[in-house]
C-alpha cells in the first residue's frame, strides 16, 4: 500500500478558517497538500512540510 506522502490532495481556501485547518491536518497525517491561496503573503504563511502553496483565485479564470 502506498504511503500517504505519495497521495496528493488539493484544498482551496487555505488562507484561513476551515480550509487552512484542513490543509494542516492532512499534512500532519502525511498527505502532500496543494494549498490554494489568493495572495503571495498567504502562500508564505502556510508553506511548510507536506504543504505546497499554489496561488489561485477561483473567481478569476486568468489565474
Amino acid at each position: 500500500m502506498p504511503s500517504k506522502t505519495q497521495e496528493l490532495v488539493v484544498v482551496t481556501g487555505t488562507s484561513s478558517g476551515i480550509g487552512r485547518a484542513t490543509a494542516e491536518q492532512l499534512a500532519a497525517e502525511g498527505f502532500h497538500v496543494l494549498a490554494g491561496v489568493r495572495r503571495q503573503e498567504d502562500a508564505d504563511k502556510i508553506k511548510r512540510k507536506n504543504i505546497e502553496p499554489v496561488i489561485v483565485d477561483v473567481t478569476n479564470i486568468n489565474t
